[in-house]
This record gives C-alpha cells, structure tokens and sequence, in this order.
C-alpha cells in the first residue's frame, strides 16, 4: 500500500513482524543498543515466477554482533 502510494508497482507482498514483550525485556537488560533490531520480521512475496518466496533474517544475523547476545 505505501509503495503504491508512492507510484510503484509490486506483486502480492506482506511483512509481518513478531517479538514477544518478555524477550524485549530481556534483551534490554542484556543490550539496549540492541532494540532497534526488533521486532523481527519476516515477508511473503509473490515471485515474477508467481511462485511464493519468505525472506527474513537469522536471529543471530541481527543480535549476534552484541554483547551478551550471541
């Protein structure tokens, strides 16, 4: 919707993102530097192909770099 509002056309996509607020907790007491990394996210789009693809990124390729977190 906000790219179509911004001119662009794209196939069916979707972005869903996911943290629970205990995890939350726990990562600010270990990291707060860490917290812009969350919420994770993940997104389901529609491939030229018209098959489905899922992207995300790995847990610990977003908070595996700080402290406490690996």
């Amino acid at each position: 919707m906000l790219l179509q509002r911004g001119g662009y056309a794209i196939a069916p996509t979707r972005q869903l993102s996911f943290f629970h607020p205990r995890d939350v907790a726990r990562l600010l007491s270990i990291d707060p530097g860490a917290l812009p990394e969350i919420p994770l996210k993940f997104v389901v789009m529609q491939m030229p192909d018209n098959s489905v693809g899922v992207r995300y990124c790995t847990v610990e390729s977003l908070l595996g770099r700080y402290e406490g977190l690996a």
